[in-house]
C-alpha cells in the first residue's frame, strides 16, 4: 500500500496568498510584500512555514484544454510559476510540509503516493489525462505507478519554470531538461547559510570574551564560516575530492596563519578547521554533484570522523586552558 512519507499534514495558513487569490484565480503580479517575504526566507528567515494550502489554482483563463501543472507547496516555487507563467494553465498543488521540489523529492515528500493523493482529490478540470510534474520531482515519483492508480498520464516537464511556455508550445517536447549549477546559482543559497551560521559566531564571540580563551577563537569561526558558506560554493567545480568535507577540511588550511605552537592555539584552529568542513558538508544535499546514495555515504565517513575531532580539540583546548591557569 502507498503511504505518503513523513509528511505532517499541519494546518496551513492562507496568510500569503490571500492578497494574490481569489476563490482560486491567481493574480500574477508580484507585489512589494512577496518581494519581503522571498528576500526573508532566502535568509534563513520563516524558512519552516514558507507553505501555502493545497488544491487547485488557475493561472489566467485555462478552459478544458489548457495544460495541468502539478508541483509542491512552498511559496517560492509559487512564485516562480506566477512569475513566469504567461499561457493559461491549472496548477494542483501538492503538500510538500514546504519544501522545494528538489529537496522533496529527495526527502520522499514530493512522492509518488503524495501526487496519487492529490490527483484524486481535486475535480480534474480538463478533458485530457496530461499533467506536468517538475523534471526535478523525478526521483520521488514513479509515474507508471501514478498513472496505475488515477489514469493519469504523467509528463515531466522542463528544469526551469521559465521554460514551461516553450515546452507547452512544442507539444510538451524540447531540449530543456539539462540543468546547469552556476556561480549565481550556487551563491543565491550563501545567505541562508550565513545565517544559520549566526548562531555558532555568536557563541565563539561569547568564548572569546572569556579572559582565558584568545580572541583569535572568534575570528577563526567568523573566517572559517565565511571560507565553508561562500568560498566554497565559489570554487567547488574546481575543488579535488569527491566528498564534500574533504575539500572543506582542504579550504580550512587557509585557518593555518592563526596556529601557533601551544595546545590551546592547535585546539582553537583544529576546531575551526572541523567546523569549516561541517559547513561545506552541509551543502552536499543542495547540489548537482551528490545523489542520496552518496550523501549517505558521505555522512557515515565525515560524522564519526568529526566527533573524534572535535573531541580532540576540546581536549587540547583544555590542556590549553589548564597551561596558562597554572
Amino acid at each position: 500500500m502507498l503511504e505518503v512519507a513523513s509528511i505532517k499534514r499541519e494546518e496551513v495558513s492562507d496568510k500569503y496568498i490571500r492578497h494574490i487569490v481569489d476563490q482560486g484565480q491567481v493574480d500574477q503580479k508580484m507585489y512589494l510584500k512577496d518581494y519581503i517575504w522571498n528576500m526573508g526566507v532566502r535568509c534563513g528567515i520563516n524558512r519552516d512555514h514558507y507553505k501555502i494550502p493545497t488544491g487547485l489554482y488557475r493561472f489566467g483563463n485555462p478552459n478544458e484544454n489548457s495544460k495541468v501543472i502539478l508541483t509542491g507547496n512552498y511559496k517560492l516555487t509559487f512564485d516562480y510559476l506566477r512569475r513566469y507563467l504567461k499561457k493559461d494553465y491549472w496548477v494542483i498543488i501538492i503538500d510538500t510540509d514546504g519544501i522545494n521540489v528538489w529537496c522533496a523529492a529527495g526527502k520522499g515528500r514530493f512522492g509518488t503516493a503524495e501526487v496519487i493523493r492529490m490527483l484524486k482529490a481535486v475535480s480534474w478540470p480538463v478533458n485530457h489525462n496530461e499533467v506536468i510534474l517538475p523534471q526535478l520531482s523525478g526521483p520521488g515519483v514513479q509515474s507508471h505507478l501514478v498513472s496505475k492508480h488515477t489514469g493519469k498520464k504523467v509528463v515531466f516537464g522542463p528544469i526551469r519554470i521559465e521554460d514551461m511556455d516553450d515546452f507547452v508550445e512544442c507539444g510538451l517536447k524540447g531540449n530543456m531538461r539539462t540543468i546547469s549549477f552556476n556561480l549565481k546559482e550556487r551563491l543565491i543559497l550563501v545567505p541562508n547559510e550565513i545565517v544559520a551560521s549566526f548562531k555558532y559566531i555568536g557563541l565563539a564571540l561569547i568564548i572569546s570574551l572569556l579572559p582565558i580563551i584568545p580572541f583569535d577563537f572568534f575570528w577563526i569561526i567568523l573566517i572559517g564560516s565565511l571560507i565553508g558558506n561562500m568560498l566554497f560554493q565559489v570554487v567547488l567545480p574546481i575543488l579535488p575530492f569527491k566528498m564534500f568535507f574533504k575539500n572543506g577540511y582542504l579550504l580550512s588550511l587557509l585557518l593555518i596563519p592563526f596556529l601557533k605552537f601551544n595546545p590551546l592555539s592547535i585546539g582553537m584552529v583544529l576546531l575551526g578547521m572541523t567546523y569549516t568542513s561541517f559547513v561545506a558538508m552541509n551543502f552536499t544535499g543542495s547540489t548537482t554533484y551528490t545523489s542520496l546514495s552518496g550523501v549517505n555515504e558521505e555522512m557515515k565517513v565525515a560524522i564519526p570522523l568529526m566527533i573524534k575531532t572535535t573531541g580532540f580539540s576540546l581536549l587540547l583546548l583544555i590542556v590549553g586552558i589548564v597551561m596558562e591557569v597554572i
